[in-house]
């Protein structure tokens, strides 16, 4: 489920092009925070991070 269209913010300071996947935009940090979570626990995931994307939080992942 989407809180909003996915925007291309720039990948987390120091991470390569291919680790880091922008997943998904949403309106409150909380929000992503939560998903982030969520997702490294019922995923895989290794990491996220959540990263201003005017006027959006873009909720980036890394496998």
């Amino acid at each position: 489920m989407r809180d909003l269209p996915p925007h291309t913010a720039p990948a987390p300071a120091g991470a390569s092009a291919t680790s880091w996947t922008p997943y998904q935009a949403y309106r409150t940090l909380q929000n992503c925070v939560s998903a982030g979570t969520t997702l490294l626990i019922t995923k895989g995931y290794k990491e996220y991070d959540c990263r201003w994307d005017s006027p959006y939080h873009m909720l980036w992942l890394r496998k």
